[in-house]
């Protein structure tokens, strides 16, 4: 049976000494859960470099470091361990093992590739769980939407990837979000924390996503969580805007406040909430903000754009 030697201290960067008579920190031999098919499988040693996240609880703690064979001591290779504690996050941490398992065709391009998952208990923290992932680079820190192009449609890709195999997030959010480079250059981002997921998604979206198009309505758009994570990564120019007491296209929007004005006096019937009995000073001006607005919102995500968070 293959074992995960956990270190009792997980201080970062762990004891400075070895304790008297080991040839390194104290560590309990977690099993692996499935003790059948790596039965064959070595022990492992592993080496923690960083708290990523804790939870309030402590009972919740996720590391990145580097885990290595004791058959071959010299050759490593860079994890992310989730770790829990206790008999419910235990059972929480089984079900979202159980979701890796259903997303194993896009581990490694949507979600990152599991490598093992752990479960026993040592004596000081009693019941334990190890669940051992790739390391596929640091969550967003910033807001998703203050990210290059390329870094926001990766992140509403990797849903859309996640999807297709049945499996609804439920937590989309910048946190969950881990990012980095392939080798040939490219962003690639990957969702993490499966813990709320849902399993019998029937997604119904088919489609593409036109990027800075008008947002659809979301009565047309046929998968919520898709539609909520493209807002927010504002891959869409806004569907609608206010004016005159109503709402208008946005592409009416992309003209003169002249032009404005008049396609919204030809379609006067079609917006019966749009109040225009005024001067036609005062409804030109009203028209002209609106213009502004939407040419605000587009110098502001060309700058965002060009001025965008890295992920480097």
């Amino acid at each position: 049976m293959s074992y995960l030697h956990w270190p009792r201290d997980t201080t970062i960067p762990g004891p400075v000494q070895p304790s008297p008579g080991v040839m390194g920190p104290i560590c309990d031999p977690i099993p692996s859960f499935y003790s059948e098919i790596d039965a064959d499988k070595p022990e492992l040693d592993i080496t923690l470099t960083e708290l990523i996240v804790e939870r309030p609880d402590g009972n919740t703690q996720v590391f990145r470091g580097r885990w290595r064979a004791r058959s071959h001591p010299t050759i490593e290779k860079a994890v992310v361990f989730k770790v829990v504690y206790g008999e419910r996050r235990i059972r929480s941490l089984k079900q979202e093992e159980k979701v890796y398992h259903k997303l194993f065709k896009v581990q490694g391009s949507c979600v990152p590739r599991i490598q093992g998952f752990f479960v026993g208990e040592t004596p000081e923290e009693g019941d334990i769980a190890v669940l051992v992932m790739e390391d596929c680079g640091s969550a967003l820190s910033g807001l998703l939407k203050c990210y290059s192009l390329d870094v926001r449609k990766a992140a509403v890709l990797a849903l859309v990837g996640v999807h297709r195999v049945g499996v609804r997030h439920r937590d989309f959010a910048e946190r969950n979000l881990v990012a980095s480079r392939a080798s040939d250059g490219r962003i690639v981002v990957r969702l993490v924390d499966f813990e709320d997921a849902q399993t019998d998604h029937a997604c119904s979206f088919k489609g593409r996503i036109d990027i800075y198009a008008a947002a659809p309505h979301p009565s047309t758009f046929a998968c919520e969580e898709l539609y909520e994570a493209c807002q927010v990564a504002d891959l869409w120019v806004p569907r609608e805007l206010m004016l005159l007491g109503g709402h208008v296209p946005t592409e009416w929007a992309s003209g003169t406040a002249e032009e404005l004005l008049q396609k919204v006096k030809n379609a006067a019937s079609r917006f019966p909430a749009i109040k225009y009995q005024r001067s036609a000073e005062t409804l030109l001006k009203e028209c002209a903000g609106v213009v502004r607005l939407l040419q605000k919102w587009k110098n502001t995500r060309i700058y965002l754009d060009k001025a965008s968070l890295s992920i480097d």
